[in-house]
C-alpha cells in the first residue's frame, strides 16, 4: 500500500497554478487580477488560500472602556424605565430552578391570554 492509495483523488492533484505568480513566487501586477475597490485585500498563501495566521483589520473603530460603560448605563436605565411603564415586575432569579419555574408561569400566563381572545 502506498500513501497515494489512502488519500482521496482530489487531494492528490496539485493546486492550480496562478498565472499572476512567477516561478520565484513574486506577484505580477495585472489590472484584471486586482481585488474590487470595496473589498479589503486579504493576505493569501501561494495556492490562493487565506493566511489564517494574520488577523484581519477591524471593520470599524472599537469602543473605549468609557463608551462601553456609558452605553451599559444607558441600556440599564432604559430597561428600568420600560419595566416601570409596563407594570410587570421583573423577577430577580437566583438559580436555575427559579428560572424554570418562572418560565412555566410565564408560559401558562401567555396561554391564558391567547385562549381568552
Amino acid at each position: 500500500m502506498q500513501i497515494e492509495d489512502t488519500l482521496p483523488a482530489t487531494a492528490a492533484r496539485p493546486a492550480p497554478v496562478d498565472p499572476a505568480v512567477t516561478a520565484e513566487g513574486t506577484a505580477v501586477s495585472h489590472a484584471a487580477k486586482e481585488p474590487a475597490a470595496d473589498l479589503p485585500a486579504r493576505p493569501t498563501t501561494r495556492g490562493g488560500y487565506p493566511n489564517l495566521n494574520i488577523r484581519p483589520a477591524t471593520a470599524g473603530t472599537q469602543l473605549t472602556e468609557a463608551e462601553r460603560r456609558e452605553s451599559t448605563l444607558h441600556l440599564q436605565a432604559t430597561r428600568q424605565r420600560v419595566n416601570q411603564q409596563s407594570g410587570t415586575p421583573v423577577p430577580v432569579v437566583q438559580n436555575a430552578e427559579q428560572v424554570r419555574r418562572y418560565a412555566r408561569e410565564r408560559e401558562e400566563e401567555m396561554l391564558r391570554r391567547i385562549e381568552a381572545r
